[in-house]
């Protein structure tokens, strides 16, 4: 199998697509994903990506906040690349296109590009199927979509996805399709194949017994009103014991954990309003949660390795989709590099920095999830 990488940040963009071409493209791909910084025009790499590749592959791509890979490690302003295929790789693609309306258009589509994999909706088991999902990462519709999917595979088919960024803009974030531009969208791709594929979620937070009920939300738009029929942030300083005009300090490092099932799903707050606390990931009135402690990174990260390490002979590639607010706090701390050197005594790895993610039913911030190819 075919698995490479790699990253530019040369200026001119033709330049920069000749290198990434040379270095990650030949007639073993089967897939090509590209992640692009705000310091290009995203139209401008899109034509010419896809002046070099056509329809000789899949070719999809969206903006960024970051790019991940094997040669630069986790960094920015400029354009990473993500390509793989085996000859027994089978790929479909479904656009979703004004998700913040009715992404359920969709799915009849979905269901049709499933059968043509011989699959069909509600299998116990999607045995040699994937997903990778690409949404616009400011149209605070990733719920929205993942409930489109959760209603063909009731979360049986191992996703992972990320949300397109624009490097903390805030203005526009884009994605592509085989040479097609798309805003308000979400791109679903499913993988088949006999290749081995595992997918991850590594989560640097824990419990530190701060139990909570959110008692009143605006689950539309994200907000936190009452925990424990208190005023939001008037609460979670409580918890936490400390003052509300510290609050910007902490939160990056206490997000709020939703518990479904055994697991927790990290949600973090974006800003706070008042006494609201506004989310990055949807919450529901009446349901428990936590205020979450940060663990050691370095330490999360060599146990996620161990894992992957343990559950294959040999690891062919990583595709890697990293929170933009895990990268913030480790540049703030200097192990951008230390995490990336890991990475690469692992194997060919790369992928880019998100504003959210999404592992199988769940969209959630603040978390890596990782793609995992071998035998």
């Amino acid at each position: 199998m075919f698995f490479k990488s790699y990253f530019t940040n040369k200026l001119n963009t033709q330049i920069a697509i000749k290198e990434l071409f040379k270095n990650c493209y030949n007639k073993e791909v089967k897939i090509f994903i590209y992640f692009v910084s705000s310091n290009y025009s995203f139209q401008e790499v899109t034509e010419e990506l896809y002046k070099l590749i056509g329809n000789s592959c899949t070719l999809i791509g969206c903006t960024s906040s970051g790019e991940i890979s094997t040669n630069k490690g986790i960094t920015k302003g400029g354009i990473s690349v993500v390509a793989f295929g085996d000859n027994s790789m089978e790929i479909e693609t479904v656009v979703l296109e004004k998700i913040t309306k009715v992404p359920l258009l969709y799915r009849q589509e979905i269901i049709k590009k499933l059968k043509k994999l011989s699959y069909k909706e509600m299998q116990n088991t999607y045995d040699n199927l994937t997903g990778i999902l690409l949404a616009d990462g400011l149209s605070g519709a990733e719920e929205k979509v993942l409930s489109v999917f959760n209603s063909i595979f009731d979360g049986n088919l191992p996703l992972i996805g990320g949300s397109a960024g624009d490097d903390l803009k805030f203005k526009e974030t884009l994605l592509a399709y085989n040479g097609k531009i798309f805003n308000d969208s979400a791109i679903f791709t499913m993988i088949k194949t006999k290749v081995k594929i595992k997918i991850y979620r590594e989560n640097i937070f824990e419990s530190q017994g701060i139990d909570i009920l959110i008692t009143k939300a605006d689950e539309k738009n994200r907000k936190i009103i009452e925990i424990d029929n208190i005023p939001a942030k008037t609460r979670y300083a409580q918890l936490l014991g400390i003052s509300k005009s510290s609050l910007d300090n902490y939160i990056l490092q206490n997000p709020i954990g939703r518990k479904i099932g055994d697991s927790i799903y990290i949600s973090s707050i974006a800003s706070i309003e008042n006494e609201n606390l506004n989310m990055y990931a949807q919450v529901f009135e009446n349901s428990r949660a936590e205020i979450l402690k940060e663990k050691n990174p370095l330490e999360t990260q060599k146990e996620t390795i161990a894992k992957i390490q343990n559950d294959f002979k040999e690891i062919y590639g990583l595709f890697c989709i990293n929170c933009i607010l895990r990268s913030l706090e480790f540049e703030k701390k200097g192990i951008l590099d230390e995490l990336s050197k890991t990475l690469k005594n692992t194997s060919e790895y790369g992928g880019f920095v998100s504003y959210g993610e999404q592992y199988n039913k769940q969209h959630l911030n603040q978390t890596l999830t990782l793609l995992a190819m071998g035998r």
